[in-house]
């Protein structure tokens, strides 16, 4: 268990929180001190700060993240809908309140801890191994920062651990588990009559007069939305940390005054045997048990041997307890404490947690270090570019201000003076853009009434990634419906697709009907095909589709009686279905997985329920406020 916390992130629930509460990382800006350009606060949650620049940012990650899970079937003015703009930042406001919890109780993810999870990370192995080129090459892509990535990712890793925490925590109930399991072992049987869209095709092609007449009545559907095109002036920080070199000599005089800086921490080799508490687990004997273990370890007892018959922790039970190198942040505090407290060999008294009842026994201990200049060289002189980078670019940024506005009309004069090339965008919408225009803080500036309507240049705006732009307007179009041509195969593809459900739908009716009335007469006819089927939710493979069997796992019988219903699904087919026998399962026959995976289900609805209920105190507790006019 607390060899799940410390590697894995942690769990399918504290995953399910991740893309709920814990949303994809945002461009936080780095620079909202920066005089009349510092991002106005939407919401301040305790002492954190939600920023307009963060919100919109945050609002336009939500919104291309559904748009590529979607594709064409994203509904557009639902992604740019006040309801849609409320959920979005009230996960931030849930994000803050769990980072609220992490300041609070100190938790830590240390620089050791940080470096594995990127260099173990799928996006960035080539043949198994990380490869630098792939992490450089997704920060540029992403418009990150190395500093920044790095710097939310670790944030994101401490709100895990809080989250991780109460799913560990949360009572898992046997009788829970159980109805869980007898509702997935039930077996259901059923008659399955397809009548299928594709059969329908062939005759439903639409006619000319009727694609022109959709296209005539739906123009609101196939609108071109307005669009405008940007010249713009780019000051990147990064950019500016590429010029910046620094002296061999300079950089070994910065690691003599902060020498005490780079000193590795304390680490120590550590076993320990856990005994939960809670559920069916009583604490007072619990804690006798330990006491057992602890007298059997300290009259010469095999710790490991103890630990993978006694120990309740899984992932180190098998390894004899062991939980390899420990530094301090990396387990709950009681642990922790306990952990560094002990001398080498020595066998611990049992240590309380939220968990249970652990032995702890420090089987080596490696002092802090001190890190060689080589070994530190290169974070070092990042650190140092990137301190002289921001500093300068704090004050091009003001020159940049002060040319843009001097010469509103043109950016030929600041880009004279910065030595910036001037660049363009092609035409892009108030929703979507390429590249640059990807950014929603970007379009939203292009769009705003100096640009759009004063044809003036803008105030330099951030990005919230180390970058500043100044832009001006370079073309527009209005919106306007896009010309039949353009439409002309979607249209007709879907019209195609509706009348041949359509038909599906009506030759189905009539069986429908026969089905509720005389199913034996209904199946002695020609051509009609009818598969009797038994399922069950745990079925290893399926043997309908999950629209199905959804539909057919939420059907009871009348006494003796089927049950007939029909559906059509995504696909336009139509479905008949006659539920004959809804019989129990044998839980016997379930297997360790699918009955480990129902009790980790029940822990996350659990756990769920207790992190609900906690952030719903904070929120009374801490009553953010929201202005609604930066939304």
């Amino acid at each position: 268990m607390l060899t799940e916390i410390r590697t894995r992130s942690s769990g399918w629930f504290a995953w399910i929180i991740a893309a709920l509460i814990i949303i994809p990382m945002a461009f936080w800006g780095v620079q909202e001190y920066a005089n009349t350009n510092a991002s106005l606060t939407i919401v301040e949650v305790g002492e954190q700060k939600i920023s307009q620049t963060e919100f919109q940012q945050q609002l336009s990650n939500e919104q291309q993240r559904l748009r590529q899970q979607m594709g064409d079937q994203v509904n557009n003015e639902l992604l740019n809908s006040d309801g849609f703009k409320q959920r979005v930042l009230q996960q931030m406001i849930d994000r803050a309140l769990i980072q609220h919890v992490a300041d609070q109780h100190d938790y830590r993810f240390s620089d050791q801890q940080l470096a594995k999870i990127i260099k173990e990370s799928e996006l960035f192995q080539t043949d198994g191994s990380f490869d630098q080129v792939a992490y450089d090459r997704y920060l540029a892509g992403s418009f990150y920062s190395k500093n920044r990535y790095e710097e939310e990712l670790r944030a994101g890793q401490r709100l895990n651990q809080v989250v991780s925490g109460y799913e560990e925590s949360a009572l898992v109930l046997s009788d829970e588990v159980r109805s869980l399991l007898e509702l997935q072992a039930e077996q259901r049987t059923f008659d399955l009559l397809t009548i299928k869209r594709d059969d329908f095709l062939t005759d439903a092609v639409p006619s000319e007069m009727d694609i022109a007449d959709y296209y005539s009545n739906n123009k609101q559907r196939f609108m071109q939305g307005e669009q405008i095109a940007v010249s713009y002036l780019e000051l990147s920080q990064d950019q500016l940390m590429e010029d910046i070199q620094i002296d061999e000599a300079e950089l070994r005089a910065i690691y003599e005054q902060s020498a005490d800086s780079f000193i590795s921490e304390e680490q120590r080799e550590t076993r320990h045997i856990l005994l939960t508490t809670g559920g069916d687990n009583d604490e007072s004997e619990q804690l006798a048990r330990a006491q057992q273990l602890v007298a059997q370890l300290r009259a010469g007892g095999d710790f490991a041997e103890l630990a993978k018959t006694n120990s309740d922790d899984p992932g180190s039970a098998a390894n004899g307890g062991a939980l390899g190198l420990v530094e301090r942040g990396q387990m709950v505090p009681e642990f922790e404490q306990a952990t560094f407290a002990l001398s080498e060999g020595e066998i611990s008294e049992p240590v309380k947690s939220q968990f249970g009842y652990h032995i702890i026994q420090v089987e080596k201990i490696e002092a802090a270090q001190q890190q060689a200049f080589e070994e530190v060289r290169f974070d070092l002189l990042q650190d140092e570019r990137q301190r002289i980078a921001e500093e300068t670019l704090l004050d091009r940024v003001e020159q940049l201000r002060d040319l843009a506005y001097e010469q509103p009309d043109n950016l030929d004069a600041a880009a004279d003076a910065l030595e910036l090339e001037i660049l363009t965008t092609e035409l892009f919408d108030r929703s979507t853009g390429e590249d640059i225009a990807s950014n929603a803080v970007f379009r939203d500036t292009a769009f705003s009434e100096d640009v759009l309507l004063g044809d003036v240049n803008s105030e330099p705006i951030e990005l919230g990634n180390g970058k500043y732009v100044v832009m001006r307007k370079l073309d527009y179009q209005e919106s306007k419906p896009k010309v039949i041509a353009e439409v002309y195969d979607e249209i007709k593809t879907l019209l195609t697709n509706m009348n041949a459900t359509r038909a599906a739908e009506e030759s189905g009716a009539e069986l429908l009907q026969q089905a509720t009335e005389d199913w034996a007469a209904l199946s002695q006819r020609e051509g009609i095909e009818i598969q009797s089927l038994t399922v069950s939710l745990a079925d290893n493979e399926p043997k309908v589709s999950r629209e199905l069997l959804e539909l057919i796992t939420s059907l009871h019988l009348a006494g003796s009686e089927p049950n007939v219903t029909s559906i059509t699904d995504r696909a336009g087919d139509f479905h008949i279905m006659r539920l004959t026998d809804v019989a129990p399962g044998d839980l016997n026959t379930l297997s360790e997985k699918i009955k480990e995976g129902t009790r980790r289900l029940v822990a996350q609805r659990n756990g769920q329920s207790i992190v609900s209920n906690y952030l719903e105190g904070l929120r009374e507790q801490l009553a953010p406020v929201i202005n609604p006019e930066l939304l």
